[in-house]
């Protein structure tokens, strides 16, 4: 079947030679995010690849990671939750209106057809005529395709600017419910049941091998303390 890691490696390079990715800081793209991640800017990326492509609206991440040692990419949303909740969620509002709201929220958000369709954009490029113009070693192959729906695990990020603990013990910012003054237990049961709702409904259908919710001041630790460095392209 191949070589997953040789496949995240073909991807790699097809998407820099065809000037497809560019490798940024995470807080270019976000700059309340104080975060040196290198990062792809998988927006532009996915601006370059409709546009060679003559495709119409996709949605896509903010970010993309290829870690190739453990056959691995990341796709990462960046949202400022904070904002979103002070906009839409005051104290006068009934419990009815906090759900319905809640739920605006993430539906503008829309998780689902990010992930979706930034998986999507990387099998178009795997897919695309300009491949065929690259040296043999980076054209991406019927075996890589396969490799990548099968053998390398896709992992979505949501990044946001409120503290937690994880995906199950959401911690949302006292800082804004004092503010709000409205309950805090309902706010917090709400927004983790919109949050485990998204990537449920993501990781049932696509083939998005996991989910992880972080906060801004979280993510370079994560990344160093799970891979080493903060830089994972400098591994490729």
């Amino acid at each position: 079947m191949g070589d997953a890691k040789e496949t995240l490696k073909k991807i790699y390079f097809c998407g820099i030679k065809l000037g497809y990715f560019k490798i940024v800081e995470l807080n270019t793209i976000e700059s309340k995010c104080n975060s040196k991640l290198k990062v792809i800017d998988f927006d532009k990326a996915k601006e370059k690849i409709c546009n060679d492509h003559n495709l119409g609206k996709f949605q896509s991440s903010d970010a993309l990671i290829i870690i190739k040692d453990s056959e691995r990419i990341d796709f990462i949303e960046v949202k400022k939750l904070k904002e979103s909740i002070n906009h839409r969620i005051n104290e006068n509002l009934t419990d009815e209106e906090i759900d319905k709201n809640i739920n605006k929220i993430f539906n503008n958000f829309n998780l689902f057809g990010k992930a979706f369709d930034s998986i999507q954009l990387i099998q178009i490029l795997m897919r695309s005529k300009y491949i065929n113009k690259l040296n043999e070693e980076f054209r991406i192959k019927r075996n890589d395709i396969i490799n990548f729906q099968k053998n390398i695990k896709v992992y979505f990020i949501l990044l946001v600017d409120i503290e937690f603990c994880s995906v199950e013990d959401i911690l949302v910012s006292l800082e804004v419910l004092d503010y709000l003054k409205i309950n805090e237990k309902s706010v917090y049961d709400k927004v983790k049941k919109a949050i485990t709702n998204e990537f449920n409904r993501i990781l049932n259908n696509s083939i998005v091998f996991d989910c992880l919710l972080m906060s801004f001041n979280e993510i370079d630790d994560y990344y160093i303390k799970e891979f080493g460095t903060l830089d994972l392209f400098s591994k490729i």
